[in-house]
């Protein structure tokens, strides 16, 4: 089954109050640093896979434009968020910018893009997925997420954020976004083993059998 984010954006720090979750597009820049955000409808997965384990979890990018400045390759990161966000409240400066239209925060919720801000990172840092792009990248980039998502229980998944795995480095990418007709998307690929629930063994005493079959264990408070 196929999942398509209820929230996807881009940050950037060349334009840090500014949000751009209403675009067509999301962006790795290789001017200034960008941070790429996306997440998916959590009850949706559940409802769909029906506790099953996943053979295979891929998150698929359609590249709208590639610069081709990546030289001979170079690697972008995917890392799980720790704290929710929205993609039309989320600035480089801010978690929650209540008027992000402007060059100014507003009521803003401070965080940290890179650790030099001053504030804790919102994501783990232990990478979930990575992926090379190379200047003939054109088509789409996957990131394999089958591990994070077999080892991780729904409820704690706040979506994901995706930059340059050396934000120094050039390369340039663009993807289309949910706002467009080439949005990103979450397939899923179910065990065909299913995922069997743990067993637990009880030990009954028998103490009275009864000739139409109705059996009476003694309870423990009996002993």
């Amino acid at each position: 089954f196929t999942v398509v984010p209820n929230n996807d954006s881009f940050v950037r720090k060349i334009g840090k109050n500014y949000n751009y979750g209403h675009l067509d597009h999301l962006s790795l820049s290789g001017i200034g640093k960008n941070r790429i955000f996306i997440s998916f409808d959590n009850e949706e997965i559940a409802k769909l896979s029906n506790g099953r384990k996943f053979s295979n979890v891929e998150l698929i990018l359609k590249v709208k434009r590639n610069w081709s400045n990546w030289k001979s390759g170079r690697s972008i990161s995917l890392y799980p968020l720790l704290l929710n966000w929205s993609e039309d409240s989320i600035t480089w400066n801010c978690s929650f910018d209540s008027n992000n239209k402007n060059s100014s925060k507003d009521d803003c919720v401070n965080w940290s893009l890179e650790d030099s801000d001053g504030y804790s990172l919102p994501w783990d840092l232990e990478e979930v997925s990575s992926t090379y792009i190379e200047n003939s990248t054109k088509n789409e980039v996957r990131l394999n997420l089958t591990s994070y998502f077999n080892n991780t229980r729904l409820d704690d998944i706040n979506g994901f954020v995706i930059k340059k795995t050396k934000d120094s480095l050039l390369g340039s990418v663009e993807f289309y976004s949910r706002e467009s007709k080439f949005s990103p998307k979450l397939v899923f690929s179910l065990s065909s083993t299913g995922n069997k629930p743990p067993t637990a063994k009880l030990k009954l005493e028998n103490k009275n059998v009864y000739s139409n079959d109705e059996v009476l264990f003694d309870a423990r408070e009996s002993y």
